[in-house]
């Protein structure tokens, strides 16, 4: 190998350096038909113009200087570098970094990106990513959300690449990673005298120790003022050694100018005709087209892909049993990213288990994708807007899930229905009225936690983690939402809402005895906020008023919602619900939560009802409690039903 990319880099300077000389004539023969010209305006005779030449100061002259041993050394250094950056995987909720080669799964790739979408049908146009890339004529630019694989899937490109024998490493003889956060200032300040616009020409001329000038009359001339001649040298040079250039990290520019710079670099960069090049970003920070090049946008995980990915990382019996914990969890649809799964592995990994409280899990995703991501990587992403940081950004989309949820009812928004949600809330964030469109556009390339879903649709990233933040937003108002039209949309919204407040007990209280049974809701409510409820966990702690609440909502939900002394009607009550549901008082003191309903309803000589191994008493109210309008009638779950 070492010969062979010797003989390469001999072979590049040679072709570099006759496209250069050849560049710099014609460069010349320019400068002197302008001399020429300059003098017949001057009305010079034509024997004096025929006699016209350049003088050495008007000469221009380039060097490209490559010493084949030196860079050969560089180029194997900075392969080293490449092979230990891809080795391996790391973050700090894991024990000890894995091997990528024994976790690594293959990720597909929608054909164009999301926010193209017109149907959601096309996201049935899908590829296998390392095909595409690597078997494809042209350059790449890859696109993904927050934690969708992006920088892992380059590792493992670089791996093949690195694989001696590889087919791949037979068609691109060395890997290029050139980390665009490194380049522009992320962890290191440039030098002020840097020139910006050829950062990326500079950085490809030290990889491959090349010292590459152009001067006139022996004083150096800055190479952006002759950029044909400098890219078309480099270009040269690059395609004779023919590697795989990886340019991870678009959106980690931190300076906006910068952006515009590098793409201009970028789109030269990508006229190579041998040389392969794939450039990575956040889907909402990337909106050029560049010639010679298609776009592809990460696809979510499948059901499949997870099911490979839990066996890879914990094995087959452990990644078996987080799978299935998983798929019953409430926030499964979190872990259709590879950044969330691999989370939740390690913690699995570390504890046996994945937590018992739902509420831990949608806070972990929420601060990992809006800040410990970024942190861990010692990236800052500064806003464009003041005073809207982190916590307020938290703030505003807490707020934007809950209008989003009660005015348009559902998970993805029209453009308008954004517009309308902005207009409603934006002065409460010194928001601009115009500017819409821009902060989602922040909000995703920041957060990943809202994003554009197609052509004129957004949409929270995962459904949980939008009633997570509308939760969010209804615990931390003054009073519990009154309106039963927007009461009826939250059902699984107030149940997490439940599970985060300070006190679960008194805040499920006043939630279903001054609010829920005030509202007249269906009996589909009831199912969902209890099975949801079930799912939450909520810390209950003995309160007296605990067992009137227990049941009113038993009673909303075998009624219909009608606390009246009507039939009830046993066929809806599902008894493994039941079970379930009473599951969550079963540590609770049982001579507390009965103390309340016996001081106000009659359980002596009650109706009793029977369901499976659960036995209901209808009973009816004999006072009136002084907070709360209890209902005159009430179905209560007997203390000597058997599971009770």
């Amino acid at each position: 190998m070492e010969i062979l990319i010797k003989q390469l880099i001999i072979a590049a300077v040679a072709v570099a350096k006759d496209v250069l000389q050849k560049a710099i004539l014609r460069k010349n023969s320019e400068l002197l038909e302008n001399k020429q010209k300059r003098a017949e305006r001057e009305n010079v005779s034509p024997k004096s113009i025929a006699a016209i030449v350049l003088s050495d100061d008007e000469k221009l002259n380039a060097e490209l200087e490559v010493a084949p041993n030196e860079s050969y050394e560089e180029l194997h250094q900075h392969c080293l570098f490449v092979t230990e950056w891809a080795a391996s995987i790391s973050f700090r909720d894991i024990a000890e970094a894995k091997s990528l080669s024994s976790v690594y799964i293959k990720l597909d790739a929608y054909l164009l990106p999301v926010n193209s979408h017109f149907e959601i049908k096309e996201r049935e146009n899908k590829v296998r990513l390392e095909d595409e890339v690597l078997n494809g004529d042209q350059h790449c630019v890859i696109l993904g959300q927050p934690g969708a694989g992006k920088t892992t899937s380059m590792k493992h490109l670089c791996s093949l690449v690195l694989e001696t024998g590889s087919a791949v490493e037979k068609k691109y003889n060395f890997p290029i990673l050139i980390q665009l956060r490194h380049l522009y200032g992320g962890d290191q300040q440039l030098d002020k005298d840097t020139d910006r616009s050829n950062i990326l020409l500079q950085k490809l001329c030290q990889l491959v120790s090349a010292s590459f000038s152009i001067n006139r009359g022996g004083k150096l001339t800055s190479l952006g003022s002759h950029d044909d001649v400098t890219w078309s040298t480099l270009l040269t040079f690059f395609d004779t050694l023919a590697p795989l250039i990886v340019i991870d990290g678009f959106d980690e520019i931190p300076i906006p100018s910068d952006r515009d710079l590098a793409i201009s670099e970028i789109r030269k960069l990508m006229q190579l005709r041998k040389a392969k090049v794939v450039l990575t970003s956040r889907t909402g920070d990337f909106w050029y087209e560049i010639n010679n090049s298609r776009t592809f946008e990460i696809a979510p995980l499948s059901g499949s892909q997870v099911h490979q990915f839990t066996k890879k990382w914990l094995g087959a019996r452990r990644g078996e049993e987080i799978r299935h914990q998983l798929e019953i969890s409430p926030y499964n649809d979190s872990t259709l990213k590879p950044l969330t799964l691999a989370h939740l592995c390690s913690i699995y990994e570390r504890i046996g288990k994945i937590p018992d409280k739902p509420k831990s899990i949608y806070r972990k995703i929420v601060f990992l994708l809006l800040e410990e991501w970024d942190s861990q990587r010692s990236i800052r992403r500064t806003s464009s807007y003041a005073k809207f940081e982190l916590d307020r950004k938290l703030e505003f989309l807490s707020n934007l899930a809950f209008h989003l949820t009660v005015k348009f009812r559902s998970t993805v928004f029209e453009l308008e229905h954004l517009e309308a949600a902005y207009n409603a809330i934006h002065l409460d964030y010194g928001l601009d009225k115009s500017e819409s469109i821009a902060v989602a556009n922040e909000l995703e390339s920041h957060t990943g936690l809202f994003i554009q879903a197609g052509y004129r649709k957004y949409e929270f990233s995962h459904k949980s983690i939008q009633e997570f933040l509308t939760a969010e937003y209804i615990v931390k108002l003054p009073t519990i939402p009154k309106k039963q039209e927007e009461l009826a949309l939250l059902a699984n919204e107030l149940a997490i809402a439940v599970s985060i407040s300070s006190i679960p007990s008194i805040y499920y209280i006043e939630l279903v005895i001054n609010r829920l049974s005030r509202a007249k809701l269906q009996p589909e409510f009831w199912s969902v906020f209890i099975t949801r409820l079930i799912m939450e966990n909520p810390d209950f702690s003995a309160h007296e008023d605990l067992q009137l609440a227990i049941a009113i909502t038993l009673t909303s939900w075998v009624c219909e919602g009608k606390l009246t002394g009507r039939a009830v009607t046993p066929n809806r009550i599902n008894p493994k619900l039941v079970g379930e549901f009473n599951e969550l008082w079963s540590h609770v003191d049982r001579v507390v939560l009965d103390s309340a309903m016996s001081r106000y309803y009659v359980l002596a000589g009650a109706e009793r009802v029977s369901v499976g191994k659960y036995n209901f008493l209808k009973v009816q109210r004999k006072q009136q409690h002084s907070e709360y309008r209890l209902p005159r009638f009430c179905l209560y779950l007997d203390k000597m039903a058997a599971g009770a």
